[in-house]
């Protein structure tokens, strides 16, 4: 069972609902997200909504989190750690303005 300790990226994500990482599905890998962090990338405070999607249930990790002018949200990390079956994948909204997520995950095949 490979293990690989990675990184996605989801730069200038806005008002649409976007889709910051999926869990591969082949070959089946469980991904292990052990930081996910939304930076404000501009001159306004804004407020970041990130969801887990399995097949057609959606839960919510952080609804309206508040990101501050020049400031980072970290929504996952510490002690806290989200499993992610294959094909899962999370979602990110904001309510104004862009952010940038970065999505830290250990993918095991």
């Amino acid at each position: 069972m490979p293990s690989i300790l990675n990184s996605a990226l989801a730069p200038a994500v806005g008002q649409t609902v976007t889709t910051l990482y999926t869990a591969p599905t082949s070959p089946a890998t469980t991904a292990t997200v052990i930081g996910l962090t939304c930076s404000n990338t501009t001159v306004n405070a804004q407020h970041a909504s990130v969801w887990l999607n399995r097949g057609s249930t959606k839960c919510s990790i952080i609804t309206n989190g508040p990101v501050p002018v020049g400031n980072t949200l970290a929504c996952v990390g510490g002690e806290g750690k989200i499993i992610m079956q294959p094909g899962d994948f999370l979602t990110a909204q904001l309510d104004v303005g862009t952010a940038d997520f970065i999505v830290s995950k250990l993918e095991q095949s």
